[in-house]
């Protein structure tokens, strides 16, 4: 999986007084009264473990040593170790954490291959690429999933960096919005029109196919804290569309505070939550049982109000923030149900700029 920034180091062909900048995908070169840019194509072959390139004296080759520029007698190697911790291409946490990633094994200090290659002007730009410690490129993982032209969505494990470990495998929701994020394969157990529970993407790593998402109305626009990944999985699921979970397309996830949860990961305003979850428990079928959703939502808000009395009494949150708890838990439930007895919001997904993209293979 490739876990930082594609970066670009360059091996000079003629004029040495150069500078190279890399941002948002496309190499500025300035130097020399030069100033030049271009987006990188990735012309390498994925599966490729060299390349090779020469011009007049040069000659450039990557190999498992790395990348080895000779000009005459003159020869050098590098795989870039340097640059994960750079200044030039990093800020400083993103520094830092490339530092501890890599202290813990977790990631690689030198580049793992060449994505792609340019030659613009008298220099030739590479594309490195940079992947976690033993692991294959996300993309490249999940992309041969599509092969099947029954396949609408394929995703894989998160690693959910709070905790600490691997927290989002295959996952199943029930049609009541009850899930279990680690499941027995295949997953073909939990698929099939109707299936209850039914197999789910974690929202932060899937990939779906166009004409899918078109066919289904895309992602409801309701469910603004939870469960988009569940409804649109499961409506994928019901019309007729496959579902590929890859173990090896694993991703980390860095979870940020929001509006939900604080900087601890800790749940201070529960209204998406529960919101979310009655909208999907009564346009998760065509013919819902109410009853049984008002019932399962009684029994969550309970829930929700023993939390936060347990809060409370830990210190962890005062008086008035327990009370603002209590009745964002309340309110979620109400506009919940109120929003999810009316009809099912679509997103409309166009169809794609056919000038901005090329086939990925």
């Amino acid at each position: 999986m490739v876990v930082w920034s594609a970066i670009a180091a360059t091996a000079v062909l003629q004029q040495p007084a150069l500078n190279l900048s890399f941002k948002d995908g496309v190499f500025s070169l300035n130097g020399s009264g030069v100033a030049e840019s271009a987006s990188i194509r990735p012309k390498a072959s994925k599966e490729s473990s060299s390349f090779e390139f020469s011009r007049g004296q040069l000659s450039i080759v990557w190999d498992k040593k790395g990348l080895t520029t000779t000009r005459g007698k003159s020869k050098s190697t590098t795989s870039f170790g340097d640059v994960p911790t750079s200044p030039r291409f990093f800020d400083r946490d993103q520094i830092e954490a490339h530092a501890r990633d890599i202290a813990a094994g977790a990631k690689q200090r030198g580049a793992a291959g060449i994505s792609g290659y340019e030659v613009v002007g008298d220099a030739l730009w590479l594309m490195m690429r940079w992947e976690d410690s033993g692991r294959t490129n996300w993309l490249e993982t999940l992309v041969p999933a599509f092969d099947d032209p029954l396949v609408g969505a394929a995703g894989g494990p998160v690693f959910d960096v709070p905790l600490g470990r691997v927290e989002w495998k295959l996952c199943t929701c029930t049609r009541l919005g009850a899930p279990i994020t680690d499941n027995p394969g295949p997953i073909s157990r939990y698929l099939g029109p109707g299936a209850d529970p039914v197999a789910y993407l974690a929202g932060c790593n899937m990939m779906f196919r166009r004409a899918a998402l078109q066919q289904v109305d895309g992602f409801n626009p309701l469910l603004t804290g939870a469960y988009d990944d569940v409804d649109i999985c499961c409506r994928l699921n019901d019309a007729g569309w496959g579902i590929d979970y890859l173990p090896d397309a694993l991703v980390r996830h860095d979870r940020a505070p929001n509006v939900t949860r604080d900087g601890q990961q800790m749940i201070r305003v529960p209204y998406r939550i529960l919101a979310s979850r009655a909208i999907f428990a009564l346009q998760s079928r065509t013919a819902p049982d109410e009853t049984a959703v008002v019932t399962m939502l009684d029994e969550c808000r309970r829930e929700w109000h023993a939390f936060a009395g347990q809060q409370l009494a830990g210190g962890r949150l005062t008086p008035d923030e327990h009370l603002r708890f209590v009745e964002q838990a309340d309110a979620g439930v109400r506009d919940g149900l109120a929003a999810g007895r009316g009809p099912r919001l679509v997103t409309v997904i166009p169809d794609p700029p056919r000038h901005l993209f090329r086939p990925y293979r």
